[in-house]
């Protein structure tokens, strides 16, 4: 069923529910991305009523597995937190307007008795409001939700349209474990303004997202004037095109690879003369970094290669963004040639080079390939160059799976031999 989550505040002993916004506030995943009525009456809260308040969005399995040591905010109360709110904690949802006519969610207790379908009483007298900024005072940073990461493109009946990431649940969440941003801002002194921040001030927009999203460059600040026109241009469509994207999708469905489209055109836009190592280049043609394996069985003749990349964010190696993109390139029916070379170039005694003459990062997969491989440029003399095709195409890859700062990816093809070349 997942994790079910709520907006709290422990000093003054309320919360709020999701249900009279209709828009599935308690999953992180929704919450998380823009708008949504209930993480903007959480912040309407906290720049109001709440303001200075130990304020958190915690989850039904917290603290658990979850626990921080020497972060000990579940002693904010009294056993188990989400038991606690529901049991001991006000419903105050009521503040808001949407809540007029609607009853609460869970129950409520009168003393020892528990009574369900209970009316809220008001004062219906705020709507949740849309703040641009939150800044942080007592750790000098701040956000901004209007250029927060895109999450998804998406295709409606009458064009395309794109969905905006919001990194204040994860900020107020310490109900995972897997970011130092997860409740960073619970006990911090906030304020929801649509000012800009002082001079100084840290923008941490992009880090403190959600790391369950899955937005292609988290480094992309586009205003939403920008992005539409973008997305309602020729040359998206012709970016769609060139990445081999179907640019007519089911209605109201995400548009597989749009980002990376919006990306490449945001890019070209701002007249950058390299595309961020944070998005990734012509990749659609591969398949997705959940791909396993080959589909078919190998035939006879044909070598399968490895394109492997490592990299770390803190210690290194750095990405090397140039030779991934060249492996990364390929497509079916690309044209390769392999040629002899001295072990002190390449370990194998031969490398793959694509026909602009540009060596790949390619190696042989396993040991049944390098005796194809040989076996093929033993047939032919000194310096002749022999030619592949590239038949089939795959991608494995992880973020940071067990290490959040360590990366991989592994291109793989399957050739086959169609001549030579001197």
């Amino acid at each position: 069923m997942g994790t079910y989550y709520m907006w709290v505040n422990p000093a003054k002993r309320e919360w709020i529910d999701d249900a009279p916004f209709d828009d599935f506030g308690y999953m992180m995943s929704i919450a998380s991305i823009q708008p949504c009525d209930t993480t903007d009456a959480a912040c309407t809260l906290i720049a109001g009523r709440w303001h200075g308040d130990p304020v958190m969005y915690i989850g039904d399995g917290w603290p658990g597995a979850y626990a921080k040591e020497g972060y000990p905010l579940e002693r904010y109360f009294d056993g188990f937190p989400y038991e606690d709110v529901l049991n001991n904690f006000t419903d105050v949802t009521g503040i808001f307007e949407q809540a007029r006519g609607k009853t609460h969610a869970d129950y409520v207790h009168a003393g020892d008795e528990v009574i369900r379908d209970v009316p809220y009483d008001g004062p219906f007298d705020q709507r949740p409001v849309h703040y641009r900024f939150a800044i942080n005072h007592t750790r000098c940073e701040y956000v901004d939700r209007a250029l927060a990461p895109i999450e998804d493109v998406l295709k409606f009946a009458d064009g395309y349209d794109f969905a905006r990431l919001d990194p204040i649940p994860s900020l107020y969440s310490p109900s995972n474990d897997s970011s130092e941003w997860f409740g960073r801002w619970c006990t911090d002194l906030v304020d929801m303004t649509d000012e800009r921040p002082p001079e100084g001030y840290v923008d941490v927009t992009a880090d403190a997202c959600w790391d369950g999203a899955t937005y292609c460059d988290n480094r992309l600040a586009l205003d939403d004037q920008t992005i539409m026109q973008i997305l309602h241009s020729a040359a998206f469509l012709e970016e769609l095109e060139v990445l081999g994207i179907d640019p007519e999708p089911d209605d109201r469905s995400v548009v597989k690879g749009g980002k990376v489209a919006l990306a490449r055109l945001a890019y070209e836009l701002e007249e950058r003369d390299h595309v961020p190592e944070e998005i990734p280049r012509s990749l659609s043609h591969i398949g997705s970094c959940n791909d396993h394996g080959f589909g078919e069985v190998k035939q006879e003749g044909q070598a399968e290669l490895w394109g492997i990349f490592t990299w770390h964010v803190l210690l290194g190696p750095a990405r090397d963004v140039e030779a991934e993109v060249l492996d990364a390139g390929l497509r079916v029916g690309d044209t390769l040639f392999v040629e002899s070379c001295p072990r002190e170039e390449d370990e194998w005694g031969f490398a793959f080079h694509n026909m602009a003459g540009q060596k790949l990062r390619l190696q042989i997969a396993y040991a049944e390939d390098e005796d194809l491989i040989v076996a093929w440029l033993s047939q032919v003399h000194e310096g002749t160059r022999l030619l592949c095709r590239v038949e089939e195409t795959n991608l494995n890859g992880a973020n940071g799976d067990d290490d959040p700062c360590f990366y991989w990816r592994v291109y793989g093809l399957r050739v086959s031999l169609i001549g030579r070349a001197n």
